[in-house]
């Protein structure tokens, strides 16, 4: 995308959001995290950190939710999907911090050979 596109993109993007917030419109923080899987991984790790990741909700105030999806096609060859919802910023700080979030980031490394994440608020 050329630089200029960016910047008007950018600017839309400014004006739009904080008037739907300001019309009412619900708004929640996305945070999505991608994972390539090594070849053979350790079958009982990966459903621990799943089993993490599934339980945070219940742990972690403003966390309203975690889906995970199988990726069919990916450009990086990402294996899975993982998509979390968060009421606010706050929460999802509370949420890196977890211990159940610290653990996962412990034991996944070795599993993986690709990571992406990203946020976006809608």
């Amino acid at each position: 995308m050329q630089p200029f596109k960016i910047v008007v993109l950018g600017f839309l993007l400014l004006g739009i959001v904080p008037s739907l917030r300001a019309q009412g419109v619900p708004h929640k923080l996305h945070h999505l995290v991608l994972f390539q899987w090594v070849e053979n991984p350790d079958e009982a790790v990966q459903d621990e950190i799943l089993e993490l990741f599934a339980g945070l909700p219940a742990k972690v105030e403003g966390m309203e939710s975690v889906q995970f999806v199988s990726l069919l096609r990916s450009s990086e060859d990402f294996d899975l999907g993982i998509i979390m919802i968060f009421d606010s910023e706050e929460a999802q700080k509370a949420y890196e911090t977890h211990p159940d979030h610290v653990r996962i980031t412990q034991i996944a490394p070795p599993l993986l050979s690709g990571f992406s994440k990203f946020d976006y608020w809608e």
